[in-house]
Order: structure tokens, then sequence, then C-alpha cells
């Protein structure tokens, strides 16, 4: 009998996905309790508590009613972990962490072209009052600092950050331009884990200031600013869309 992680392996490369989940099961959104907490429906008539890390309001998606996939928790304060919500176009992908994973899984497997010749240094490096997602090292030794944002705010069919007010973007967004305007080199990568969207932009009805500062940041500084999308599937996992999703900043 071969081993479960033999089975696992098999999966994984089989269907190309970056992570493929098990033990994942439906529920039915009821209403979000806090940042953190939403009530759901396993299909049974029961309100249950299940856990959620993405701290954007998320109002299109957490919807009475809307279908959604939850993984077991493995800290067991709740009875399950949200990950995705199925909206009009296929699955809205919302876990950060995962998100985060996947990139990394990208990253080992050089999925992602225009990475090429990059490798990763380190994990939450710091600048000035914030810390970051990664440094990366190019093959002549200057290193990269890399933020990834979560772009799960739809429109039509454009992944748009954020949707709602964030001070912590817009301190990152502040603190890169500078370090790019002092000869720094810094990227920003908004992940659009959303099915059918054909670009990335901001959401300027979630936050103006930041719609602003990403302008302020391509017109006065050599920061980048890339997007890349990421499909899901409850049965095929978690994959990569474009690596290169267009960014539109007017």
């Amino acid at each position: 009998m071969r081993s479960m992680n033999s089975v696992i392996v098999k999966r994984s490369l089989l269907h190309k996905a970056l992570i493929d989940f098990h033990d994942w099961f439906y529920v039915f959104i009821e209403k979000r309790i806090n940042r953190f907490v939403v009530q759901v429906n396993f299909g049974d008539g029961k309100s249950r508590q299940v856990a959620t890390n993405n701290p954007g309001r998320l109002l299109e998606l957490m919807v009475p009613g809307q279908k959604a996939v939850c993984i077991p928790n493995p800290y067991g304060k709740t009875a399950g972990k949200l990950i995705a919500i199925q909206d009009d176009f296929g699955w809205a992908f919302i876990d950060t962490y995962f998100q985060m994973r996947a990139f990394e899984v990208a990253v080992e497997k050089k999925s992602i072209p225009w990475l090429e010749g990059y490798t990763l240094l380190k994990r939450n490096p710091r600048l000035g009052e914030s810390v970051f997602d990664y440094c990366f090292r190019d093959s002549s030794g200057d290193t990269m600092l890399l933020e990834l944002k979560s772009a799960v705010y739809r429109q039509g069919r454009y992944a748009t950050y954020p949707d709602c007010p964030s001070k912590r973007g817009q301190r990152h967004i502040k603190e890169l331009t500078k370090y790019a305007q002092n000869g720094g080199k810094g990227l920003i990568l908004f992940i659009a884990s959303l099915a059918e969207v054909d670009a990335f932009r901001p959401a300027e009805d979630g936050d103006p200031e930041v719609e602003r500062l990403l302008r302020l940041a391509v017109d006065i500084s050599p920061l980048e600013i890339r997007a890349l999308s990421l499909l899901y599937d409850p049965k095929s996992g978690l994959k990569m869309g474009n690596h290169d999703l267009p960014v539109i900043i007017q």
C-alpha cells in the first residue's frame, strides 16, 4: 500500500498545484462576527464559527448563503478555517497565509520568470517602522525588498486592493517609495486570487490614499509594482494563473 505522502505528491504533480488541500469541506456563510471569525452553516442547520486571517472587509463575498470552503483548523479554537468563497466567476481564495505560501512554492519551482536570477535571502526584513515580507538577492549580490498584498476585491474583471482604508498599506508604499528613491530596490506584488480577472488596479473607493500613493510611486521613483493571479478550485488546489498580470495605475 502506498503511503499518504506519495498520494499527495502524485496528486499535486498531476494537477500542477502550488498547494493541494486535503480534508476540505463546504460551508455556507451566515455572517462575519469580527475580523477573525465568521459564522457559517455546515449544511446541517447548525451555526458554527470558523476562523479567517484576511483583514479586508470582503463585503461582496461575506454574503449570507454564499458557498465557501473550509479546512480543519490546526489550532482547534474554531470549527475550521475559511480559505475560499464562491463568487459569480468561480472562487475567491481569501487566505493570506496560503497566498504567501503559494508564492514561495512558485519561487522554489521557478514559476515566476521575472524573478529569474533572484534567490530568497530572508523573510520579514525591517525597513524604517515596517516589517516587509521578503528580501531577495539577485545574481550580482544586490538585494530587493518585496511586499505582498492580497487583491481579492473584485470590480468587474479587475482585481483591486484595498477594499477598506489601510494605514499599514499606506505606510508600506511610502517607505518602499522612499527606499527606491534613495537607490534601493523595492517591489510591491499584488496577489489576485480570483477567477477570470484581466488586470490589477488600485481600488480608489477602498482607500483613495493608497491609490494616490501608488500613482505617486510610479511618477517619482523606480519602485516596481507587479501583480500575479492564483486560481483555486476545491478539487485541484491552488494553481498559478497569470504570473505577470497587467497592472493599471492611472
